[in-house]
């Protein structure tokens, strides 16, 4: 039954400890001696209220996270110290277009990032390889970060001039402007990518379907809202 009482001592140290806070700035910030405040979280002392909302101001949360269970503090701290790792040698490609690609890391759930490694090939009867045919774009409902593992690789977009990039060298894109990377003709080319998106619809369903492996969300979103 304690676990499930409100913890005042738990949670004012679980928040000090989250900004990176010791008890001599918070006491300065809050206007509070610091032997107060130390009984406070080792549970030897309450505050009224007034002292209350000068401690949640100084500490720039509502007064009600003061209060959080010893549960509801251990879950929050759980679910905060999250991580997942990809080895180098699990190899899952998927193939589409010019294209061969996999998600990384892509079993942390509600991720605000969504990482790609991307297998880049040449495209025969292209543009850049002295004909019209087009190239096959992508358009994504976010922002793009894209680093060259190895290069040079070529950065097609709608609204600028197609641009080499070599190893080494990074671009930040709208990724609403539909874009493309394109090794030079007899070359592959590697490029890491990470979208995210301040879409929370679109973002959710990326997510999912990194989880499964599938190409972009891109399609699904744009059908789910044209049936709204």
């Amino acid at each position: 039954m304690s676990a499930e009482k409100p913890n005042l001592g738990r949670s004012l140290k679980a928040i000090r400890a989250k900004q990176d806070l010791n008890l001599t700035q918070l006491s300065e910030s809050a206007n509070l001696p610091q032997s107060t405040l130390s009984k406070v979280e080792s549970g030897h002392m309450s505050l009224n209220y007034d002292k209350l909302i000068r401690v949640a101001d100084a500490l720039g949360v509502n007064v009600s996270e003061l209060f959080k269970s010893a549960e509801e503090i251990e879950n929050q701290a759980g679910a905060l110290a999250r991580r997942t790792i990809d080895r180098a040698d699990d190899k899952n490609n998927k193939a589409v277009d010019h294209y061969d690609y996999r998600y990384l890391c892509k079993d942390l759930k509600n991720r605000l990032m969504i990482p790609l490694l991307f297998e880049v090939h040449e495209v025969a009867g292209s543009a850049s390889d002295g004909n019209d045919d087009p190239i096959k774009m992508m358009n994504v409902v976010g922002e793009r970060f894209a680093y060259v593992l190895l290069g040079p690789v070529e950065f097609h977009c709608d609204h600028y001039e197609t641009v080499t990039l070599n190893t080494g060298d990074s671009i930040y894109v709208d990724a609403a402007m539909p874009h493309a990377f394109v090794a030079k003709k007899g070359m592959e080319a590697r490029v890491l990518t990470i979208l995210s998106s301040s879409n929370a619809e679109y973002l959710k369903l990326a997510q999912e379907t990194a989880m499964a492996g599938g190409t972009d969300a891109t399609d699904q979103y744009k059908e789910q809202a044209s049936d709204r």
